[in-house]
């Protein structure tokens, strides 16, 4: 009698460890699974947010410490305007350091970084259907920062204009707000298209309209108050401030509405006969 019990509690336990191990492999094979897709999914959005126009700025960021600015020649001598300097006495004060003039990449890439983590998680951990678009939109924000930074650091070395503090002569134009003005105009047009596409404003204008104010209020205050702060710790003029808000925000608007065609697929080289060349640009801007 205990013998047929020992039988059937090793039988039962035989089963339970088999049904475990095979509940296990099958969880390991659907994670690993999982995990592949995400990584194509990953793979995929980054390459498609790359096209042949980045060869010249990813070349100018990667090798942008190689290249001393002491060496390059004569530069564009850019002073303020007499308002410029009346502006800066008037707003300006001398060892002012406010939240805005902290680390000007901090904020976008807590943004970059945590998206994307997210996202993996979200397309490992839950069986949402996440595109390699998604992973596209977060690499072509990333994009817009990349292409902000590299143009504003070349206009800094070929221009030379003094701080107001005369801490050096990098003044134009503004990092911090061309950086703050990328970021916000990018994720502006994220927001804007996604309230018109979300199930519970597509239909509800009044509700979509004020989601988009709030998203606007919000982007902008906040990079309206990194330029402020540039010329109130004296790191910057007006002028700027202005043309790094308009360089940083015409570059995301470039690199955001370059999603959907990318301007490689617009670029067609056309011969006859062998003879005559046409080059053919167009931009979906």
């Amino acid at each position: 009698m205990n013998t047929d019990k020992l039988k059937k509690s090793v039988l039962i336990i035989w089963l339970i460890i088999s049904f475990t191990g095979i509940s296990y492999s099958q969880s390991i094979e659907s994670n690993s699974s999982s995990f592949e897709t995400s990584i194509n999914n990953l793979s995929e959005g980054f390459i498609s947010s790359v096209n042949w126009i980045d060869i010249p700025i990813g070349a100018a960021y990667i090798g942008r410490n190689l290249i001393n600015p002491n060496t390059i020649g004569d530069k564009i001598i850019f002073g303020p305007s007499r308002y410029e300097n009346d502006y800066s006495m008037l707003v300006g004060k001398d060892n002012s350091y406010t939240i805005g003039s902290m680390d000007k990449d901090i904020i976008p890439n807590i943004i970059f970084y945590g998206r994307l983590t997210f996202l993996f998680l979200n397309d490992n951990f839950n069986e949402n259907d996440i595109s390699s678009e998604s992973y596209k939109d977060i690499f072509l924000f990333k994009k817009s920062l990349i292409y902000t930074f590299t143009i504003t650091e070349i206009v800094k070395n070929l221009v030379k204009r003094k701080r107001p503090d005369g801490s050096n002569d990098r003044s134009f134009f503004s990092g911090h707000t061309s950086t703050a003005f990328a970021s916000s105009t990018y994720l502006a047009l994220e927001l804007n298209s996604f309230y018109n596409d979300w199930s519970l404003t597509r239909n509800n204008s009044p509700l979509r309209i004020s989601f988009k104010i709030a998203s606007f209020s919000v982007l902008y205050g906040w990079a309206g108050y990194v330029g402020y702060s540039r010329i109130k710790d004296k790191k910057h003029y007006l002028s700027d401030v202005l043309v790094g808000a308009a360089a940083g925000s015409l570059i995301s608007y470039f690199i955001y509405n370059s999603n959907d065609s990318g301007i490689g697929d617009n670029l067609n080289f056309t011969t006859y006969n062998g003879k005559d060349f046409y080059l053919n640009l167009g931009l979906n801007l």
